[in-house]
Order: C-alpha cells, then sequence, then structure tokens
C-alpha cells in the first residue's frame, strides 16, 4: 500500500479551538500593509467630513445659521460647561471664522493621512478637531456615525506608530491596537444587528427578508421575488 492510501487516524486534540485562538492574538508580522489601508482609507471619510464642513458649517452653525454654535456655547458657559466637561475648541472662539478655520486643519491633516503620513498625535488632534464640531453640533452633529468616526479615529491612533509617520517604515503596532481594532468590528456588525431589533417589527418576524423595502437594507439573503413596485 502506498504512503498516500493510509488514512489520517490522528485524533485531533481538544485544546486545538484554544491554540487557534491563541494565534489569533500572536504578536502581529504583517499588519503594516492592513495598518496602511485602514489609515488611508479613515483619511478618505475625514476628507468628506471636513469638506462637507466647508461648505456647509456656516449655514448650519455660523452666527447666522440655522443652530449658531455662539448661542449654543455662550448657554454651555452660563452652565459651568467647562473644556474639560466638554473638550471643544469652540469654547474659545466661536466665531465663523473659526468654524473655517479649523475645518481648514481638519482637511489639511485628512489629505495627510490619505496620502499615507500619520502617527499618534496627528489622529489624536484630527480627533480634536472634528470632535469639537461633534460636542457642539446640536442637531447636525446627532447622528451615529460621527461618535463611531471618533472612536474609530482613537483605534487607529492606537495602530499608528507614535512619533514616525511613514506609512510603511514605521514598526508594525502592538497587539493591543488589533484587538481594540477587531473589537470595534466586532462592536459594529453586532451592534447593527441589535439596533434592528430594536426598529421595526418587520426585522424580528423576519419579514423584511421576503419583502424588502426599496430604500431599505439590504437583506441577509436574496429574496424569492422582488418587492412590489
Amino acid at each position: 500500500m502506498a504512503d498516500d492510501d493510509v488514512p489520517n487516524v490522528i485524533v485531533p486534540s481538544p485544546w486545538e479551538p484554544l491554540v487557534r485562538a491563541w494565534r489569533w492574538l500572536e504578536p502581529p508580522q504583517s499588519y503594516v500593509w492592513t495598518r496602511y489601508l485602514v489609515l488611508r482609507l479613515l483619511g478618505v471619510v475625514y476628507v468628506f467630513a471636513f469638506l462637507g464642513i466647508l461648505f456647509q458649517g456656516i449655514p448650519l452653525l455660523g452666527a447666522h445659521g440655522l443652530t449658531p454654535v455662539a448661542s449654543y456655547v455662550a448657554r454651555m458657559r452660563e452652565a459651568g460647561v467647562t473644556f474639560v466637561d466638554n473638550p471643544t475648541l469652540f469654547l474659545f472662539d466661536a466665531s465663523d471664522t473659526a468654524l473655517r478655520a479649523w475645518a481648514l486643519v481638519g482637511l489639511v491633516l485628512s489629505l495627510a493621512l490619505l496620502a499615507g503620513y500619520a502617527n499618534l498625535p496627528s489622529l489624536l488632534v484630527l480627533w480634536l478637531v472634528y470632535g469639537s464640531y461633534e460636542r457642539v453640533g446640536q442637531t447636525w452633529f446627532s447622528f451615529g456615525w460621527e461618535i463611531q468616526l471618533l472612536e474609530t479615529t482613537l483605534v487607529c491612533a492606537c495602530l499608528a506608530h507614535p512619533w514616525d509617520p511613514r506609512p510603511l517604515r514605521a514598526p508594525p503596532p502592538p497587539i493591543v491596537a488589533i484587538v481594540l481594532a477587531r473589537w470595534l468590528v466586532f462592536r459594529i456588525f453586532l451592534g447593527a444587528g441589535l439596533i434592528k431589533l430594536r426598529g421595526a417589527a418587520c426585522w424580528t418576524r423576519r419579514a423584511i427578508w421576503t419583502r424588502p423595502a426599496p430604500s431599505g437594507s439590504v437583506p441577509e439573503r436574496s429574496p424569492p421575488f422582488p418587492p412590489r413596485p
């Protein structure tokens, strides 16, 4: 009998799942390119975010906008809110000039991030600048994706090198950053599912799988027939 015909009778160890889990958390070996891609994609998001502020910030948050930041900051000061309580740069200056200037600063940092140059300080500055708009943006910054972007920025700051901004020359990210990034992805997917269970009954009854709304989320599997017009 040839060696290839000998059946494999090796019984897998009951500890094999734990071994695989430990390998999943082992020190990073090739996350440099992964970090490069993640940071570049984050730069794309920030470029459009700050472009949106440059084009729409004054009509929405300016002195003559729909929800003026200056009035909102004045109420914060009257309530005794400090920078420690609500870290926003507009506590020091809430003028239209400041709204434009910090958006330009954020856009420049975003373009540098998109080009491949980022380190821990630059990402923390991005977090502070965009968070300054989010914390005084009132209705226009009350959606979930702003908070998600800020949290993702902090996780990416852990992925970046403390001082070396070079995209591929910096040392690999620490294992703590890898665990935080994976935990963030897990929470995003879990939260996307749980939020639907809290919403319309079509998700809990799984009716959305067979009759998806034309403008709704993509169902988990293709329905047997197209939605009604």
